[in-house]
């Protein structure tokens, strides 16, 4: 949980209303981690449509907008998690180790998706729409292992 939402949790609620804000919250954090991707997933396949001459407020914009959401939706809960997972010596190096394999896994999948989006020396259109359907794919999934993997543990 982040400081900043604690804090309003904190000031905004009275004594046993407080846990059940803060089991909220959180519940809210483990659905977002699930709902984010599939959103996200959902926007990138709308980009695997796009014509060749596009329009951008028509065509480009409201994936542009999902996808956004979706990662919003995605990242802050993710982070929450992994960070709150480390005991209180160990938040400095579990936010160095997130921030590490979040950028290394960026630049692999990058590379990875940028050789399959080409056609030899030439990128293309069909291209583009391939590389859009692995990246759709793979944030679908994404959501789905959060569907199946995360369990909010309740407080006692």
């Amino acid at each position: 949980m982040t400081p900043a939402s604690l804090a309003v949790i904190t000031t905004s609620f009275a004594g046993q209303e407080r846990g059940a804000a803060i089991g909220t919250w959180t519940a809210w954090s483990g659905i977002s981690t699930v709902i984010g991707p599939l959103l996200a997933g959902a926007s990138v396949l709308a980009l695997t449509r796009l014509p060749a001459p596009l329009d951008y407020w028509t065509d480009l914009l409201p994936p542009l907008i999902g996808f956004a959401v979706g990662l919003a939706l995605t990242v802050a809960p993710l982070t929450t998690t992994v960070l709150n997972d480390a005991g209180p010596g160990d938040a400095g190096i579990a936010s160095g180790v997130n921030n590490a394999v979040a950028r290394i896994a960026g630049l692999v999948a990058i590379a990875a998706i940028g050789i399959a989006a080409a056609s030899g020396t030439q990128l293309s259109t069909q291209g583009f729409h391939r590389a859009m359907l692995i990246v759709a794919a793979l944030l679908a999934t994404r959501g789905l292992v959060a569907a199946a993997g995360i369990r909010n543990q309740v407080a006692t």
